[in-house]
C-alpha cells in the first residue's frame, strides 16, 4: 500500500542526512501570525522552488485529511527524522489530525528518533494532556520573536529554540550552538551536532543566528 503522506530526504546544509515530513511554510495560522515571518528561511526557500512548494502543500492536505490506519503510515528508513522541517502544525482540528498522524508515525517506527519544532504551544500542550507522548518523540518549543530568548525549558517540552541576531548574541554573551562550524570551517550538521536536538533524552536550549 502506498503511504498516505510523504517522507522527504532531499535537504542539504545542516539538515543533510536527516529525513523529514513537512508541510508548506506559511499555511498554518501560526505562520500567518508569526512575528518572525519576515525572516522565515523556509518561505524564501519555497519561493525559489515552486515544485517543492507544491509538494509540501499536497503533503499538508494529506496529513490533515484524516487520522490514518497504521498500515497507511510510512516507514522511515533512518535513525533520525524531523517533523515540519518546513511548515508548522496547523491550527484547529487539522492540527490535531496532523499531530496524531505524527505520533502514529513515531509508534510505527520505534527505532527512529523523531523531533518536532513548533510554535503552536497551546495546541501541543493541550493535546498531550489526553494523549501519551511517544518515547521516541522530542518536542522543541520555538520562540515566536527575534531576540527574545527563553533560557528555561517548560514542562512537557524537551528543548527550546531561540533565533538571534549576531549583535544581540554578542551584547548578551550568548554562545551560538546551532549551525556552528567545525575546525575546517564547515557547518556541523544536525546529525552530528553536539548540542543534541536529536539525542533521545537530552534536554537542549538552542541559539541560532537568524538567516
Amino acid at each position: 500500500m502506498k503511504p498516505a503522506f510523504k517522507v522527504y530526504g532531499n535537504l542539504d546544509g545542516k539538515m543533510a542526512g536527516v529525513p523529514h515530513i513537512s508541510v508548506a511554510a506559511g499555511e498554518s495560522g501560526i505562520c500567518k501570525a508569526c512575528e518572525m515571518k519576515g525572516f522565515c528561511y523556509a518561505t524564501r526557500y519555497q519561493s525559489f522552488r515552486p515544485s517543492v512548494h507544491a509538494s509540501y502543500l499536497k503533503n499538508g492536505v494529506d496529513l490533515t485529511a484524516k487520522v490514518y490506519d497504521m498500515n497507511e503510515i510510512p516507514y522511515v528508513n533512518s535513525h533520525l527524522c524531523r517533523f515540519d522541517a518546513f511548515g508548522e502544525l496547523y491550527t484547529g482540528n487539522r492540527g490535531i489530525i496532523q499531530l496524531t498522524n505524527y505520533c502514529n508515525t513515531c509508534k510505527k517506527n520505534p527505532e527512529t528518533s523523531f523531533v518536532l519544532w513548533s510554535r503552536n504551544y497551546r495546541m501541543v500542550e493541550h493535546y498531550f494532556t489526553t494523549h501519551e507522548k511517544p518515547e521516541n518523540l522530542k518536542l522543541i518549543r520555538s520562540t515566536p520573536r527575534l531576540n527574545d530568548p527563553v533560557h528555561e525549558i517548560p514542562p512537557l517540552w524537551d528543548g527550546v529554540f531561540n533565533v538571534l541576531t549576531s549583535k544581540y548574541a554578542e551584547n548578551h554573551g550568548i554562545v551560538i550552538n546551532c549551525g556552528v562550524k567545525d575546525e575546517n570551517g564547515d557547518k556541523i550538521g544536525c546529525a552530528r551536532c553536539s548540542t543534541g536536538c536529536y539525542v533521545k533524552g537530552k534536554k537542549v536550549i538552542c541559539y541560532e543566528i537568524v538567516k
